[in-house]
């Protein structure tokens, strides 16, 4: 329940095959908007923290690199660099 709405969320550790957690009071999750042809979605993503917010240029996307350990990086657009 969102300022009254429900909200549909997803849990992040399930979408990159991480292992699972279980929730608590710490469990964050994170609203997002996203515009759709002319309507907008609100959903929610179940992280285990929040580190910070950014405004990101498009032109500041590089390549997903390959990942180390075992990733689902179907979900991943791109990757930034912030404070080296």
């Amino acid at each position: 329940n969102f300022r009254g709405d429900g909200i549909p969320v997803f849990d992040t550790r399930v979408q990159f095959n991480l292992t699972e957690r279980s929730y608590n009071r710490k469990t964050f999750i994170i609203v997002v908007d996203l515009e759709f042809e002319n309507e907008t979605l609100r959903t929610g993503a179940i992280v285990d923290r929040v580190q910070n917010v950014l405004m990101v240029n498009p032109e500041d996307i590089s390549e997903v690199p390959p990942m180390k350990k075992h990733f689902n990086i179907e979900f991943i657009e791109g990757v930034i660099k912030h404070d080296n």
